[in-house]
């Protein structure tokens, strides 16, 4: 092999090593951003998530219902919720403490993700999109009589 080959084969290794492991580590990390963070059901504005990594806490401003779920990920972009405790007076919710609900996240873009799940006792997939939304700092306005 000519010195001339060897070279271009070297330049070729040293092009094309770092960006096939960028785009790997990239892939591996695709759903790293939503382990934490405070997150809107698309569509349902009046749920709010706050999710770190070990648990998930859902607040229904309207229903006035709080959730606490254990989360679990299970894979790159796979993570179950076990639903720990909740105000929910609904016997069928209530009944639902315990059992694992596994989500799969199927598109991401930017701070959006779609999920589909499935529940033991439905009988079809069920799909949702959430996004990340930074809190805004309250501003407190003190009013003097």
């Amino acid at each position: 092999m000519s010195s001339n080959a060897q070279a271009q084969i070297l330049v070729c290794l040293l092009v094309f090593t770092p960006i096939a492991s960028y785009s790997q580590q990239k892939s591996a990390d695709s759903c790293q951003q939503f382990i934490k963070g405070r997150f809107v059901i698309d569509g349902r504005d009046h749920i709010r998530i706050k999710r770190t990594p070990r648990h998930q806490y859902e607040r229904d401003t309207k229903a006035l219902i709080k959730s606490k779920y254990k989360i679990k990920w299970v894979g790159d972009c796979t993570y179950t919720l076990t639903l720990v405790r909740t105000t929910d007076k609904d016997r069928i919710t209530r009944d639902k403490i315990g059992a694992a609900q596994r989500h799969i996240i199927t598109q991401r873009n930017g701070k959006r993700y779609r999920y589909t799940t499935s529940f033991s006792f439905v009988s079809a997939d069920q799909c949702g999109t959430l996004t990340r939304y930074e809190r805004k700092e309250e501003t407190l306005i003190k009013i003097k009589n």
